[in-house]
């Protein structure tokens, strides 16, 4: 008989079945490990592209912030309402380096046509360099033009410009230190943002790993309590193939394979001895006497069918369940009682040591049956004819052939009247 296992993890599981229950998890664990690893690389991709444009966007803007200051200190100084340069009187920038030696001093003074100072602006703070050419413009009106001021060495560009052309300016316009600390201030901004991304998405994957683990325990439970349910199925299917259905003792199946078997074992155990076939004094021989030995009863019912016919046949399987119980009660624990099939049953004697032990468990069955029987209110009373025969092991002997010789030794009493025994090798 097939047998069926259906289980998970600890559990025995048929491989079919488990890829079938298995595989709904594991592709989700496959998928979700896939986007969390390439979630977590492209994150880390995209910090540091954005970390190199925010620099270089850092540097530019805070480099157009300090010289928009730069500006600022010179107009300080109201240029444009102390002086109006007209077409005969223009100015120009100049710059001069004075070297201490400590610092560096810068001083940026405009002066007219004549060298003369008109105004100037000290920057005393600790700047080390110095070189950039400024839009005039860009310090006070004029009406000069970029052509006429290029007449005088002075030449307009963009800051922004010249700091793309040459990075270095920005140590030169003294903007490293504002930069570098606006960058270091955007990158710890930067870095808890992406702290903050990342437990957010460690938390939804311990939840979603949570959460698979609670689907997997309870897919487990129930497979477990299917197992179970299977295992008493298998069970139930075996006692229903090996146990009558009516008095629920062992059915013709199992009788077949438990002599199978018995014979089985006394040709393991070296006990190899022909059946006796002769009278009873025989048998009580020594040769006999010494060997493993076993009887096998074969109990028909008499007059079986007129009580189905009288009483009905809830009544007859009362009967039947009646005489099992009164069978069994009377054998031996060690010995094997089945029925054979309607009203037939069967009882092997196990270890009988004479003939005499047989001839006691017989009518002890007989004396129990004989007593009246109280079946839905009906007393019935019945009688029963037994054929019984005595074996010893020899390769010749089968199961066909003990149960053929028993159940002809039972015959020959039912044609004797029956409500008796006979043994079929006496």
């Amino acid at each position: 008989m097939r047998k069926l296992s259906l289980t998970w993890y600890f559990v025995k599981i048929d491989p079919v079945h488990f890829s079938l229950l298995t595989s709904p998890i594991k592709n989700f664990f496959i998928i979700f490990i896939s986007f969390f690893l390439t979630t977590a690389v492209l994150f880390c991709i995209d910090y540091f592209v954005v970390l190199e444009n925010l620099e270089s966007s850092l540097k530019k803007d805070s480099s157009d912030e300090a010289f928009s200051t730069l500006l600022t200190q010179l107009r300080t100084t109201n240029l444009e309402n102390r002086l109006e340069p007209d077409s005969d009187n223009f100015f120009n920038v100049k710059i001069r380096e004075m070297f201490d030696l400590v610092d560096t001093i810068i001083r940026i003074e405009i002066r007219d046509k004549d060298g003369d100072i008109k105004a100037g602006v000290n920057n005393n703070e600790s700047l080390k360099y110095l070189a950039a050419t400024y839009r005039v413009e860009s310090i006070f009106p004029s009406r000069l033009t970029e052509a006429q001021l290029s007449l005088y060495g002075i030449f307009a560009t963009e800051l922004s410009q010249a700091i793309d052309s040459n990075p270095f300016l920005v140590k030169i316009y003294f903007f490293d230190e504002k930069i570098n600390s606006t960058i270091n201030s955007q990158k710890n901004y930067l870095f808890f943002v992406t702290l903050v991304i990342f437990l957010m998405q460690l938390s939804l994957f311990f939840f979603c790993l949570k959460f698979a683990f609670r689907a997997a325990q309870d897919t487990k439970t129930k497979l477990e309590k299917v197992n179970r349910l299977l295992e008493n199925k298998n069970v139930q299917l075996e006692y229903a193939a090996s146990h009558d259905s009516l008095t629920t003792i062992p059915n013709r199946a199992a009788l077949i394979d438990y002599l199978h078997r018995k014979l089985e074992k006394m040709k393991s155990n070296d006990s190899l001895y022909g059946i006796s076939k002769s009278p009873l004094p025989t048998m009580r021989s020594t040769s006999f006497k010494n060997r493993e030995k076993f009887a096998l009863c074969f109990i028909d019912i008499d007059k079986f069918k007129p009580i189905n016919d009288k009483y009905g046949h809830l009544v007859g399987d009362g009967v039947l369940i009646e005489i099992a119980n009164r069978i069994q009660k009377a054998s031996r624990p060690n010995d094997f009682f089945g029925r054979l099939g309607g009203d037939e049953f069967i009882v092997i004697l196990n270890q009988i040591k004479n003939i005499m032990d047989t001839v006691r468990i017989i009518e002890r069955i007989q004396r129990t049956l004989f007593e009246p029987m109280k079946i839905k209110g009906s007393v019935i009373r019945i009688s029963c004819s037994i054929g019984i025969g005595v074996y010893v092991f020899d390769e010749s002997l089968q199961t066909s052939k003990i149960l053929n010789e028993a159940d002809s030794a039972m015959y020959k009493v039912k044609s004797k009247g029956g409500g008796s025994y006979s043994f079929y090798n006496y």
